[in-house]
């Protein structure tokens, strides 16, 4: 349970380092753009070739493959290219709906869909010996566990703040100083 406690760990230092500057300096350190965002997106472009230096005997080449390129994917997205060359995410549906021309469209569809099938990769291959070894408490699976249990927090902490302010309309102006360094610090 380390990578657990690490994380929780790195939750309450973010928080802490959050709440003891200035909004701005934080906003401009742990914001789109910001020095901890730029570093999370490097950090997750590197591990896409360690997990080829890194491997052991056995690792099929096809899940080597597959986790390159769910962490390049992590890497486009936290650096925003799903919205780069549109202004508008490729990530929604509306966008396929709307008035792209259809090269672009059928670019991003091939792009998310290598994505998603190395997704579905991992899950069809891994997913079971996975929950074994997480239900047998095993070092390795609780770090992946606790892995995605913080991308799904920063995603869900990263979120919240435009939910509540644009689609329930209420004013969080204090509250976006607390929400980003939430999220940032579970990203980390």
């Amino acid at each position: 349970f380390a990578a657990l406690w690490l994380l929780i760990l790195g939750f309450l230092v973010g928080t802490a380092l959050g709440v003891s500057f200035p909004p701005h300096q934080v906003i401009a350190m742990m914001g789109e753009e910001g020095a901890v965002e730029q570093l999370t997106a490097l950090g997750f472009f590197l591990v896409a070739p360690c997990v080829w230096w890194m491997r052991r005997a056995g690792d099929p080449p096809q899940t080597l493959a597959a986790l390159s390129i769910v962490f390049l994917g992590f890497s486009a997205r936290e650096l925003d290219w799903h919205k780069v060359w549109t202004g508008t995410s490729v990530l929604r549906v509306s966008w396929y709906l709307g008035p792209a021309p259809v090269l672009h469209k059928l670019i991003a569809l091939l792009v998310l869909a290598t994505f998603a099938l190395a997704v579905a990769w991992l899950l069809v291959r891994h997913a079971r010996a996975w929950w074994r070894s997480l239900r047998a408490q095993e070092a390795v699976a609780i770090s992946v566990a606790v892995f995605l249990a913080a991308i799904v927090l920063a995603k869900g902490l990263d979120r919240s703040y435009s939910i509540l302010t644009e689609d329930a309309g209420l004013a969080l102006a204090d509250a976006e100083h607390r929400v980003t360094v939430d999220q940032d610090a579970a990203a980390l």
